[in-house]
Formats: C-alpha cells, sequence, structure tokens
C-alpha cells in the first residue's frame, strides 16, 4: 500500500469528519462568530464613546478652572461630571473658598465630597479629615468622622493616613487629655522617612509640646492621702 493512497484515505476521513461537525454545529459556528464581531465593535464603540465623554469633561473642568468661573458655577457644572472629575472640581473649589477665609463655604463643599459615594475613595477621605480638622476648633460635644479618623490613620497604604494621625493626636491631647495616647498616634510619622520633613516636622513639635504637658500634668496628680 503506497503512502500516496494513505494519504488519500486520511484526507476522506478528515473530510467526512468535518462534514459530519459542520452538519452538526455548523449554524451554531455561525451565530458565534456573529456574536464576537458584534461584540467586538459594541466594545470598540463603547470606548470610543467613553474616551470621548472623558475629553470633553476634562476640557470642561480644565476651562472652568482657567477662566475663574465662580464657586457656584463650579459646584453645578461638578454635579455633571463623572466621579474623578467631580471630585477633583469640589476639592478645588473647596481649597478656594479655603483660601478667600470662607471657612463655611469649603465644609459645604467638603460635607458633599464625604457624602457622595460615587467619588474616588481619596478625596472623600480628604475632605473627611478637613471636615473633622474643623470640628476640633469648634470643640462640639460629639464628633463626626471620627470612626472614620480611626480607619484612615490605620491604613498606611493610603495617601492620607500621615494627616489622619495627627488629627487624632490633637484630638486625643486636647479632647481627651491623654497625651501618651496623642504622642502615640505622632511615632509613626515621626519615624517614616518617606514623608515630607514639613509633616514630619509638625508631628515632631506636636510631641514636644504633649511630652511636656504630660510631664506638668503628672506633676499635677496627688501623691497621695497626708500622714
Amino acid at each position: 500500500m503506497s503512502d500516496e493512497f494513505i494519504r488519500d484515505v486520511d484526507d476522506s476521513i478528515r473530510e467526512e469528519r468535518l462534514k459530519a461537525l459542520w452538519e452538526e454545529y455548523g449554524s451554531s459556528l455561525i451565530w458565534g462568530i456573529v456574536i464576537a464581531i458584534g461584540l467586538t465593535i459594541a466594545m470598540t464603540g463603547w470606548r470610543s464613546w467613553n474616551n470621548t465623554v472623558n475629553t470633553e469633561q476634562t476640557i470642561a473642568l480644565l476651562q472652568a478652572i482657567e477662566h475663574n468661573k465662580s464657586p457656584e458655577e463650579k459646584i453645578e457644572l461638578a454635579q455633571t461630571l463623572r466621579p474623578d472629575q467631580k471630585a477633583l472640581l469640589l476639592s478645588r473649589t473647596a481649597g478656594e473658598y479655603w483660601m478667600d477665609d470662607n471657612k463655611e463655604g469649603a465644609l459645604t463643599v467638603y460635607a458633599m465630597l464625604a457624602s457622595d459615594s460615587s467619588v474616588p475613595h481619596e478625596y472623600a477621605s480628604l475632605a473627611k479629615i478637613m471636615l473633622f480638622r474643623a470640628q476640633q476648633s469648634e470643640q462640639p460635644e460629639s464628633y463626626l468622622y471620627l470612626e472614620d479618623m480611626y480607619q484612615i490613620a490605620a491604613d498606611q497604604s493610603g495617601p492620607w493616613w500621615p494627616l489622619a494621625s495627627i488629627e487624632l493626636a490633637v484630638y486625643t491631647a486636647h479632647v481627651k487629655y491623654d497625651y501618651d495616647g496623642a504622642i502615640a498616634y505622632l511615632e509613626p510619622v515621626i519615624g517614616n522617612q518617606n514623608l515630607s520633613k514639613s509633616l514630619r516636622g509638625r508631628a515632631t513639635a506636636l510631641k514636644h509640646v504633649y511630652g511636656i504637658e504630660g510631664a506638668k500634668a503628672v506633676l499635677k496628680e496627688p501623691t497621695g492621702g497626708a500622714l
């Protein structure tokens, strides 16, 4: 039996198998190809549309900043933007209010960021820190965002844990009068060489102050009853 005959037989068998497969699954294969092509076209169209919207909204954000629109106009525009652009514009607007000594306006915008679940976590966390700091200056009986401060300070993979730690140190010293506890919040900030010198310097200065206050508190404590 020649090699050529064997090849002919193999070819015939393959053709029969392909024919049988096509008769059984041919229509399914066609629909599968049609669906795959349709999904590819849809995904390509969605990406194109998504990139167009992102570009348009980023341009609108930059124009609002460059053309010196009023804070009220920026807040109104922010409500029409996607979460990233929205958070960026609101954060900048809150900062402008703060620089203009409009504390009430700044806190109103920060409260919007803090309560908006759609904005990125980093922006909401910073807003909560600013609101917590404002509460400390007013010495209210109860503190909003205290639990948030604990969570932010504990997550050292996030960008704002040093700020939250410092705010908790201030709270612990000035509200709870626990100077050792306050220093415990400052130590990780002071010891982290990757942080800025100004931030570590602030934490170091507070540690010095709380160390003195803690020593004074110990001296004021009664040493025991009279003999």
